[in-house]
Formats: structure tokens, sequence, C-alpha cells
């Protein structure tokens, strides 16, 4: 064998190997992840990034390692969406350093996530709404950027009525009156002006809390939401998350017309 055609060899051979290695490392990630999981259920892999600019200190779906990490391409997870009643699993893990998670309005636990560590974290998907996932540990000068929405919906089809609402310090909930037909799927598209003291702003209608709670909307994000009203009446609109007198103090209503 002359040296050119075992260059040839030892060059396809190391090729094969660059391109092979991260193959076999993300089929036994898969592999690994739905073992840490009871059968059928669904995992989401979430990685904590301290400082990714733009987007400093974010959660991603995305895999993060050594390039994609100092490249800052690792892309934000804003909101994470679920069916109701689902087998739900979050997989999270940290890229660089100490993180914390919790998801404050679906369970008290705290989950500690060391760097280059995982935690698998059962999700409650009895409850519909939308709540903030929050890293709870002082990671960085981005920690209050670490946040994402999980929110869990009915799984309905199409909606039958769409309603845009805006929320002000000014104007409080725009429409301050919605009126809708029991029984229809509404899909509710919220869009917030402010921050109010910082966790954003929230929606919920009395009466329905169970089924519409939309918690931590942040300044210039709409969150979309579907529910179907089975109870006729007329509900008051207010905000479930803290965000100063303004927003604490706005109030809007929300009308169920029986079916005819």
């Amino acid at each position: 064998m002359n040296e050119g055609r075992r260059e040839r060899i030892a060059l396809t051979l190391v090729i094969a190997a660059l391109a092979g290695v991260p193959a076999l490392l993300f089929g036994y990630q898969a592999v690994a992840q739905q073992r840490v999981a009871p059968p059928g259920t669904q995992v989401f892999r979430i990685t904590g990034v301290r400082q990714a600019p733009p987007h400093a200190g974010t959660w991603t779906l995305g895999s993060v390692a050594g390039g994609n990490y100092w490249l800052h391409r690792a892309q934000p997870l804003q909101e994470l969406k679920v069916a109701q009643g689902a087998k739900v699993a979050l997989r999270i893990g940290s890229a660089d350093v100490h993180h914390g998670f919790s998801i404050p309005a679906l369970s008290p636990d705290h989950y500690d996530i060391p760097p280059g560590e995982w935690q698998t974290i059962p999700l409650d998907t009895s409850r519909t709404g939308s709540f903030p996932a929050l890293c709870t540990t002082k990671c960085s000068p981005y920690h209050d950027q670490m946040w994402f929405a999980i929110t869990v919906e009915e799984p309905l089809g199409p909606p039958d009525v769409t309603m845009q609402v805006n929320v002000s310090e000014a104007g409080g909930f725009q429409p301050a009156r919605i009126e809708v037909q029991q029984g229809q799927i509404v899909q509710l598209e919220v869009t917030s002006s402010t921050d109010g003291t910082g966790a954003g702003v929230g929606f919920a209608i009395t009466g329905y809390e169970n089924k519409v709670d939309l918690q931590g909307i942040h300044k210039g994000q709409t969150r979309t939401f579907k529910f179907r009203p089975d109870q006729p009446g007329e509900f008051m609109v207010y905000s479930s998350t803290t965000a100063g007198p303004a927003i604490d103090n706005a109030i809007g209503t929300f009308v169920v017309k029986p079916k005819p």
C-alpha cells in the first residue's frame, strides 16, 4: 500500500470518528433521557445558560456544548406548551454555573442544578394556565432573565372566537368587557405593555381560576391561551401577578352568555 493511499484511509477514519462521536453521544443522550422517566412520558431537555448574549441569561431546549456556548447560539426558551393530563417530565441541567429551578404556582419544590448535572422533574399537568418557571439561585447579573412560561392547556381544537386583550398601567384591561358564548372554544391573546414591579402582569377570571390563570406576562410579550367556558355568568378579570397598584387595582369583566 503506497503512502498516499494510507494517508487517505487515515484521513477518512479520522473524519468518520469526528462525525460518529457526536452522533453516538446524541443517541446515548436520547436513550438516557427516556430512562429517567416512566414509559410514555414526554421528556423536555432544558439547559440553563448563565451568559449567552444577546440573550444573556436563558433556559434553552437546544443542545449546549463548548462551541455554541461561546458562539452564543443557544435559542432562548420563552414558553413551553403541554396538554392537560399529559405525562410530562423536565430534564433540567446547567451548562455553566449553579442554577436553581422552581415552578412556584405548580409546586413548592426547589431543585438545585449544579453545573454538569441533571435533575428530572415530573410536571403536574392537571391544572390549566400559564405559569413562570424560574431560576432560584443568583447565578449572574442576568439572573432576572432566567425564566420561561409553562402553559398547560385543555386539548382543544381550533378556536371559535379569538379575543385580543391589552394590559397597561394607564388603561388596565382593554377591552374592559369581553363577551363570549357558553361552550365556545375561546382563544385569548393577552399582551402586556408593562413589567409592573418586575414580575410582569397576570390575567385570571374569578370562578375560572382552575381554567384560566396566566401569570408573569412581561412587557412586550403576548401569551396565547385556549379554553372552553362552561359556566354562564358575569365574572371579574384581574391580575394574578402582583404588578403594582395600577395593575393590581385594575379589573375587567368577562361575560359568558348561556347557550340559546
